[in-house]
């Protein structure tokens, strides 16, 4: 599957209303892996992500986690390289018109 590249139209959607959704962009091959690793984060969420709706009052290993909030790259960092995070930044990039570049995240 190829990634798609951001047509002018796209450029200019986004530029007006300041999102945009792209339909069958990710191959569902690709897409497997990323989410068999979140499942794997939410599995272990005590572990392999933060809770951002905490109650006052209650220490971390009492609360309920409602919000997680963890990246798959700090545990798989081989994601770093997976097409469609590439892709994603490329097309952010052409979407805002600058020169982002890759940066893998690190633990």
């Amino acid at each position: 599957m190829a990634y798609p590249q951001a047509t002018e139209a796209d450029v200019a959607f986004y530029a007006e209303h300041g999102w945009i959704a792209v339909e069958d962009a990710i191959d569902p091959a690709d897409l497997a892996v990323l989410e068999r690793h979140c499942d794997t984060i939410l599995e272990q969420k005590e572990t392999l992500a933060f809770d951002w709706a905490w109650e006052q009052g209650k220490e971390r290993d009492q609360r309920d986690f409602r919000i997680l909030q963890s990246s798959p790259t700090m545990f798989w960092p081989e994601l770093n390289d997976s097409a469609f995070r590439h892709w994603a930044i490329d097309f952010a990039s052409a979407l805002m018109g600058t020169g982002e570049r890759f940066v893998p995240a690190t633990r």
